[in-house]
């Protein structure tokens, strides 16, 4: 709900008012602290928040975000003889660099991004939150460092050329997004979840530093079941309770974890509940348990259906969000429509992210009955066969089976180079070395997997299966696969709402690291089960919703658009197509990319649709 912009090496405050117009949609009040060596911006939606500085004006913060311990820190400040002039939380964050240096952002409780200039030292630090809901993107140019919460804001200096990145767009058309520290322009940089980044006025080049990661090391196996749950229901009442502030609020509800939220939130609080839940037209796609959570918390439930019209709508409208350009089928898309038709009910949203990363429950073997490729393509020929035979039907069947065979036979040679643990991931790519090549016209610049291979250097030796592994580094998977808060951040921010995600508080995940394995997930069957038996030792729900099985927010709108893009949508693509052929020849092969733009994986006609927009918004102005 507000951003920060600025630099180093210049005192121009035109300039940086310049900055501050790409994201002014985000806030209504401005606040600039220029000097002759260093420019900070912060816009908020309203005068509680923005710029901050010490007792002697040594520090200036500029800050973005919400931080949920403010009053523990404060008087633990005031305490130690710090004086406030006022109560913003910047102002509290020169306090804590006075006593604690850099580090200082790892006493933050929340979600932010901030800006501090040391006028002493002549040291300018960028952070960011831990799970990255907030954003902070950065270039060097013309003698000058810049920074941003947008990359909008960035492109308004006119040192900082628009060119695109060959390397951002490997990782764009693999994964739908552009893991950090790349983004999908030449020189612009975006600083990683849980970084800081130091630069020292004079100096050619800043310094990166990690200040938080998840410790596996400390699992506690002597602990008792009851004592767990004891643990974790005490732990998820502080994580809800801090975060309520700001009512009335809203909650996208929709399975066990944000039912759990829900539950909570209504102990807690007298404050109004809304929640909102997406159902698709296809009635098996949709989570079974929303409307009966809904009417046995007694709270006011609203229902919005995602129709193809509904893509036409929103995609353009992302494109002007994520000017680091993301997207997916079963997150960005329906979480907008939410999002939007929660705005007008409520002023702070309430998710349920990260609880599968916590407690165990993502992407590993999903209790959703899934129909297997050739068995079903066998079983649905002798099922439907009738006499005489049909012919077409046989061989529609036949062609099925023989391509399902081929896919998995490609499957294990193209990933035999891979790590064992990073094979999975194939299946989740937009487009794969070869058709990649095929598109861009080279080979990539760089393993798009290198990100992912990254994450295994340091695993947890004392559980060493496959599975377990995986499940140990899938919050920094998450984190780098684009698959986080990250882009429910920024819509937030874009409709004026504050995000609550209880699931992704740090503290939360460090309780989480220390429980045992197999108190997680004893079996492929039987996830989060520490966590159900906690929701049913306190009564946080009714035993049948704690019961059921995992079955994954839009797990079948792949299915769906597949059967739009085909039918109701083409329309729309072909529209798409029309008018941005020419202005992308230079990056995308024509022929390649109609051919999939026709008869291409719905991600990879999401993505192509997609790029085609942003790139006519970023690079189709003279």
């Amino acid at each position: 709900m507000g951003g920060i912009c600025g630099f180093l090496g210049l005192g121009d405050k035109s300039l940086l008012k310049k900055m501050s117009q790409g994201i002014s949609h985000s806030g209504f009040h401005e606040e600039f602290f220029v000097d002759k060596n260093v420019g900070l911006c912060s816009i908020s939606i309203s005068k509680e928040y923005g710029l901050g500085k010490n007792e002697d004006n040594r520090v200036w913060v500029a800050f973005d975000g919400e931080m949920f311990n403010e009053e523990s820190l404060r008087r633990i400040l005031e305490e130690k003889g710090h004086i406030f002039s006022s109560s913003r939380p910047a102002e509290l964050i020169t306090h804590l660099y006075e006593e604690h240096g850099h580090l200082a952002v790892k006493e933050l409780r929340g979600s932010f991004s901030l800006a501090l200039w040391d006028a002493d030292e002549k040291i300018l630090l960028l952070a960011r939150d831990r799970e990255g809901e907030k954003q902070v993107f950065y270039a060097y140019s013309n003698g000058g460092f810049f920074f941003a919460s947008e990359i909008k804001a960035l492109l308004r200096c006119e040192f900082i050329k628009r060119m695109l990145n060959p390397i951002g767009l490997d990782y764009y058309f693999s994964w739908g997004h552009v893991p950090a520290p790349e983004t999908l322009f030449v020189g612009i940089k975006k600083l990683p979840p849980s970084y800081l980044l130091i630069h020292k006025y004079g100096k050619n080049k800043a310094v990166l530093q990690k200040y938080w990661d998840l410790d596996f090391s400390e699992i506690e196996y002597g602990v008792n079941e009851d004592e767990w749950c004891r643990r974790i229901y005490n732990m998820l009442v502080e994580c809800v309770s801090i975060r309520l502030t700001k009512g009335p609020f809203g909650i996208l509800l929709g399975g066990l974890d944000s039912s759990a939220v829900a539950a909570l939130m209504k102990r807690l609080t007298n404050e109004p509940l809304r929640s909102i839940t997406i159902m698709f037209e296809n009635e098996e796609f949709n989570e079974s348990y929303s409307r009966h959570v809904a009417e046995w918390l007694g709270i006011e439930a609203y229902e919005k259906t995602l129709y193809a019209k509904d893509f036409i709508r929103i995609i353009p409208e992302l494109v002007q969000i994520f000017g680091d350009l993301r997207i997916d089928l079963l997150i960005t898309i329906p979480s907008f429509l939410a999002l939007e038709a929660v705005k007008e009910k409520a002023k702070t949203v309430f998710t349920a992210d990260g609880a599968d990363c916590a407690f165990w429950s993502w992407g590993w073997s999903s209790s959703k009955p899934r129909r297997p490729k050739l068995p079903s393509t066998i079983l649905t020929f002798r099922l439907k066969r009738r006499y005489p035979v049909n012919i077409h039907e046989v061989w529609d069947i036949a062609s099925k089976a023989w391509r399902a065979f081929k896919e998995s036979i490609e499957s294990r040679i193209l990933t035999a180079h891979l790590p064992s643990e990073l094979r999975m991931l194939y299946g989740d790519q937009y487009f794969h070395e070869d058709e990649l090549q095929k598109l861009l016209g080279r080979r990539s610049i760089i393993n798009v997997y290198s990100p992912f291979i990254k994450c295994l250097e340091s695993p947890a030796d004392d559980l060493g299966n496959m599975a377990n592994r995986m499940r140990l580094i899938n919050k920094e998977f998450e984190v780098i696969g684009g698959w986080g808060v990250e882009r429910l951040g920024s819509i937030c921010s874009h409709f004026n709402l504050g995000l609550r995600t209880p699931f992704e508080d740090h503290e939360l995940k460090e309780l989480a690291a220390r429980i045992p394995p197999l108190l997680k997930q004893p079996s492929d069957t039987l996830d989060k089960y520490i966590f159900r038996k906690t929701l049913m030792k306190y009564s946080v729900l009714p035993k049948e919703v704690v019961k059921q099985r995992k079955w994954g927010f839009g797990w079948g709108l792949g299915e769906i658009a597949a059967r739009w893009f085909r039918g109701e949508l083409k329309g729309f693509i072909e529209q798409t197509v029309d008018e941005g052929a020419t202005l992308v020849k230079p990056v995308l092969r024509e022929n390649v990319f109609k051919k999939y733009m026709r008869k291409g994986r719905p991600l990879q006609v999401l993505s192509l649709m997609t790029f085609i927009l942003w790139f006519k918004s970023f690079f189709g102005q003279d």
